[in-house]
């Protein structure tokens, strides 16, 4: 069985960044962005974007390894399409081609 648990605290947090670093690891193409550069901008106190927004993190584990991790994001920035008019729909906008 696959279990989601929700970070909480750092040790949660650098494991959540560190992640991908296991997962590619044979990958010679990976390139990982600095550790200090994913803190920044998961962290709700430093990042600009948790000003209208919130984010939670989650990690998959099964059998005590990490399968995976996941991201809940609730944007409440109201979208602006191209007329300047808040809330219309960005995906119906560009297949109306208005």
């Amino acid at each position: 069985m696959i279990d989601i648990v929700q970070v909480n605290g750092k040790k949660d947090l650098t494991k959540f960044i560190d992640y991908p670093h296991d997962l590619y690891k044979n990958d010679p193409n990976y390139v990982p962005m600095l550790y200090m550069e994913q803190e920044a901008l998961l962290n709700a106190k430093k990042s600009p974007f948790f000003k209208h927004s919130t984010a939670d993190y989650f990690l998959a584990h099964k059998d005590g390894k990490i399968l995976g991790r996941i991201t809940a994001i609730l944007n409440r920035n109201p979208c602006v399409n191209l007329r300047g008019e808040a809330g219309k729909d960005f995906l119906r906008l560009r297949l109306d081609g208005h």
